[in-house]
């Protein structure tokens, strides 16, 4: 998985738009500031997600902090739920 940037305007509802770099981000956020220069923006790095399969957190290329061990490989219910098709039916 990739990471991915989010622009942030301080104070305001959270960041929806993802950028795929950090050099799309930084123009997004200078396109901003120039519009609200009251206002300060922040770029975020997206350097996990945590989905409800079994609250699991999948890191983004090289993000996983050092000190974790890698996690389980996905089950299969969560293979099978993400389009793995190579499972006859559900065998959970």
């Amino acid at each position: 998985m990739k990471s991915y940037y989010y622009v942030y305007r301080n104070g305001h509802r959270g960041p929806e738009i993802k950028h795929p770099s950090v050099i799309a981000a930084q123009k997004e956020s200078i396109r901003l500031a120039e519009q609200h220069p009251e206002s300060t923006f922040e770029i975020l790095k997206c350097v996990g997600v945590t989905r409800t399969t079994k609250a699991q957190t999948f890191w983004m290329d090289c993000e996983e902090p050092e000190e974790l061990t890698r996690l389980a490989p996905p089950t299969q219910k969560f293979q099978y739920h993400n389009g793995n098709t190579k499972f006859n039916g559900a065998p959970f």
